[in-house]
């Protein structure tokens, strides 16, 4: 479980390094007008600071946290959805039609 999202998240920063190069290479070709020009800069301070970001979040180990959390808040999403389906009794949204009506 670990090992795979610290791989994500490699996998992130790389794509990251990747877009860099690209809003490099176009800012290159586009150096003739000046409004792409900046427009490509402030993406360019976009894509760093989302590397930073990603960078504190990989020492922070926060996260495999949010992670796992989010992992754990699926499985009681799916919980729920198979016992309602499985006796309506328990379905909240059995509840809510009864409401309804």
């Amino acid at each position: 479980m670990m090992m795979m999202s610290m791989k994500m998240t490699l996998l992130l920063l790389l794509m990251m390094m990747m877009m860099m190069v690209v809003m490099m290479m176009m800012m290159m070709m586009m150096m003739m007008t000046t409004t792409t020009t900046t427009m490509m800069m402030l993406m360019l301070l976009l894509l760093l600071l989302l590397m930073m970001m990603m960078m504190v979040m990989m020492m922070m180990m926060m996260m495999m946290m949010m992670m796992m959390m989010m992992m754990m808040m699926m499985m009681m999403m799916m919980i729920f959805i198979s016992i309602g389906t499985v006796n309506p009794k328990w379905s909240v949204v059995q509840e809510f039609r009864k409401k309804d009506k």
